[in-house]
């Protein structure tokens, strides 16, 4: 997936708000527990997500175990999934916040690849229209809590 949208806000508020790995459930409420498990250096931690989706009528609770690595220099963000993740085989994702006549320009791209089945006829339509859904619901949330910093 990927993706740019111009949020209402500074790029540094929602860097920020992003790198605030324990609140990460005030951006969208999908995710239902995140967890700082290591500090690796002020730079790199591993994180772990907890989130709740539904696709049509099925609903799944998926487990995330990332090492997110921040620049603050570049206002970059990576996340690689680590080994032992019980609901994917490999993924990573990549935000990168900068400015924009408007606010903020946030470039998204990640890839995944589930460790459970999809039904292939119908299946990517609707994970493509929840991850489309998710995405804006957490653009909605990053203006919020960024407008919300002192």
């Amino acid at each position: 997936m990927a993706m740019v949208v111009v949020l209402n806000t500074t790029p540094e508020r929602a860097f920020r708000v992003m790198t605030h790995y324990t609140a990460l459930g005030k951006i969208n409420s999908a995710v239902q527990q995140s967890q700082l498990l290591k500090t690796f250096s002020p730079l790199k931690h591993r994180v772990k997500t907890v989130t709740s989706v539904c696709v049509l009528w099925v609903c799944q609770t998926i487990t995330q175990i990332q090492d997110m690595l921040k620049n603050p220099r570049t206002l970059h963000l990576q996340a690689t999934l680590t080994e032992n993740n019980p609901d994917f085989i490999s993924g990573y994702a990549s935000w990168h916040f900068s400015a924009h006549p408007k606010g903020t320009k946030m470039t998204f791209d990640s890839m995944i690849e589930p460790a459970f089945w999809i039904p292939p006829l119908i299946g990517p339509w609707a994970v493509s229209n929840m991850l489309t859904s998710q995405a804006d619901i957490t653009s909605v949330g990053l203006e919020r809590e960024a407008s919300k910093l002192p």
